[in-house]
């Protein structure tokens, strides 16, 4: 075991060309686990989609309904009122 008689704390400051290095490196990291965490929300935004498909594709009346439900958040958000007239599928030819 070692034992110490005394000790002097010494001023221990990194060189400022170190603390810029230390810092792009901090920075280089940031930004890549930023870019992992926006491929991972882009995959599962993917995966959604593609399950929406095969909704809508069971069910044609679904992508009416979306169509119907994104015009209507869009006009809100415009602040503006409109009237919606539906027609069917059938009777287009």
């Amino acid at each position: 075991m070692a034992r110490f008689s005394s000790f002097h704390r010494k001023d221990a400051r990194l060189p400022e060309q170190l603390q810029r290095a230390m810092a792009a490196e901090a920075e280089a990291s940031r930004e890549a686990r930023a870019k992992v965490i926006a491929a991972d929300g882009e995959m599962r935004a993917s995966k959604a989609l593609k399950e929406a498909s095969l909704v809508i594709d069971q069910s044609p009346s679904a992508l009416q309904l979306r169509y119907l439900q994104a015009h209507y958040v869009s006009r809100r958000k415009a602040d503006v009122e409109d009237t919606i007239i539906l027609m069917s599928n059938n009777l287009i030819a």
